[in-house]
């Protein structure tokens, strides 16, 4: 989707997916010597839907890029790999009470054979894997940096539940307000 009146040739495009900002944002973070790195955002994508406004889907980024711990005293190092990015997103599915499918994905940002399509109610809700090392090559960015992309929209609507509050207190919180003399 182009924009008419873009700020700057480089945003004259609507993104389509998140993974582009958030190689930018690793890449920024790597340029001041941060190696280990877990972002996450929330936020839209915007396709063409054949009419005068564009379809603005929300979507959940997350970027993993060094070791997921660090090594210490009484733990080794745990590097991030596939199987890592695939628990996060399981554990997401699991926080929303719902359980999805992974079958191979065919993305050409994608590392091939390290990487999944997420399968959720018979609909696609996303992909996940380890970033193509071309594509990493151009961001300036090591092997190994792992993404995921999840349709969030998807994602609510098959929960189907809202989530429950609970207050965690019965009484109202007291708030005072003190005014204290001096005589010196």
């Amino acid at each position: 989707v182009k924009l008419a009146n873009p700020l700057s040739i480089d945003q004259s495009l609507m993104r389509t997916m998140m993974l582009p900002g958030l190689l930018a944002a690793a890449a920024h973070n790597l340029a001041q010597r941060n190696t280990r790195l877990h972002i996450f955002e929330l936020g839209k994508v915007f396709r063409p839907s054949g009419s005068e406004l564009p379809e603005e889907p929300r979507r959940l980024g997350v970027l993993l890029m060094g070791d997921w711990e660090e090594e210490g005293w009484v733990k080794a190092d745990v590097p991030t790999d596939y199987y890592l990015v695939k628990g996060v997103v399981e554990r997401i599915l699991a926080a929303l009470g719902l359980t999805g499918s992974f079958e191979r994905a065919t993305e050409p940002f994608l590392h091939p054979g390290k990487s999944a399509r997420l399968q959720l109610a018979g609909a696609e809700a996303g992909w996940l894997g380890e970033v193509h090392p071309l594509v990493l090559q151009a961001y300036d960015l090591p092997s190994g940096t792992l993404a995921c992309e999840l349709d969030l929209d998807l994602l609510l609507a098959t929960v189907g539940r809202p989530n429950l509050f609970e207050d965690l207190m019965t009484y109202p919180g007291v708030e005072q307000d003190l005014a204290l003399l001096s005589e010196a």
